[in-house]
């Protein structure tokens, strides 16, 4: 794979009989109609494609099927968030840094859109009371995820919180119900007392169906989000009985908007082209150039800050957080 990734290769079927095995090599078939290779196919399905083939490497063994190889850099990141999660302070360690809530206000600037204030309205008033959150990294950040979880159950603003991962390794640190389950009884074992009681009460909210996991083989494919009806019409479904669907990290927030080139102030729901199964909001640092929905005020500061060129929607030096209702 490597010598056709370098070599510019036709990308080829997948020859694997993993998940969605078929309609991978179906949506190939149908773009041949133009060339389709490593650099010249669209860039959200060759990195999709990647890592379906990396998957796919590991089904056509015996032994390791399900074994997923990034679960090593995972767990690190985990044993050591505090110095690793270098994306919370822009590149310095974090055992370096001052208070966590003077570094969050110094942030605050970094914030091109900020919807959080109208999205806590919605959870306030939650109806049915049921919050999805879509996850991204493993690690410190599903750590986040589950406090945020615990802190929407027990203050009584809903009764439920499902949690959607991947169904195989995907973009390296994404969750896996591996990744799920693994951290809550790593944590178990700690000897904080006050650790083990929080992950004790979570173990409590997944018995008693107050926080659940799900991976729908959807979330792995190429597609973006305004083909989840055609394609995975029961998630879609599922999800519409939602109050509010969070979608977290730069992958989500590019297959919300199709990966397009829209132009910066274009509306957020617009750009969603028919995906609205329940209110949703985006948080996302800007990792690739896909942006929507800023005011004319913001493009005008960063284009005057950045002479005009597009560095600064992929450094993760900047962040929204969009609703849509």
């Amino acid at each position: 794979m490597k010598y056709e990734m370098q070599t510019d290769k036709p990308l080829r079927d997948l020859n694997d009989q993993g998940e969605n095995h078929d309609m991978w090599n179906t949506e190939l078939d149908s773009m041949r109609k133009k060339e389709v290779t490593w650099y010249k196919a669209a860039w959200l399905f060759v990195e999709c494609y990647l890592y379906r083939r990396i998957a796919g490497s590991f089904v056509k063994t015996s032994t390791l099927t399900r074994f997923d190889p990034f679960t090593t850099q995972k767990q690190n990141i985990t044993l050591w968030g505090n110095k690793c999660d270098l994306s919370l302070s822009g590149g310095t360690s974090v055992g370096r840094l001052g208070s966590p809530l003077e570094l969050v206000d110094q942030l605050v600037a970094k914030i091109l859109v900020n919807d959080i204030d109208e999205a806590v309205k919605l959870i306030n008033a939650a109806d049915p009371r049921r919050i999805d959150i879509a996850l991204d990294n493993a690690g410190l950040e599903l750590f986040e995820d589950l406090l945020f979880g615990d802190f929407l159950i027990q203050s009584k603003k809903v009764d439920k919180v499902i949690f959607h991962g991947k169904s195989i390794p995907w973009f390296v640190s994404d969750v896996t119900n591996n990744d799920f389950f693994w951290l809550t009884e790593m944590l178990l074992q700690s000897h904080c007392e006050e650790v083990k009681s929080l992950c004790l009460r979570w173990k409590e909210h997944l018995e008693a169906g107050a926080f659940k996991f799900q991976a729908h083989s959807f979330w792995t494919t190429p597609f973006d989000y305004s083909l989840m009806s055609k394609y995975a019409p029961e998630l879609y479904e599922d999800l519409s009985l939602s109050s509010l669907i969070v979608f977290k990290g730069d992958l989500h927030y590019r297959k919300l908007t199709g990966d397009r080139s829209w132009p910066l102030d274009f509306s957020f729901t617009e750009a969603l082209r028919g995906f609205h199964p329940a209110p949703l909001l985006a948080l996302r640092t800007l990792k690739a150039e896909t942006q929507v929905g800023l005011r004319r005020e913001v493009i005008e500061r960063m284009q005057k800050d950045y002479n005009g060129k597009k560095e600064w929607m992929v450094t993760g030096e900047y962040a929204v957080a969009q609703l849509s209702k």
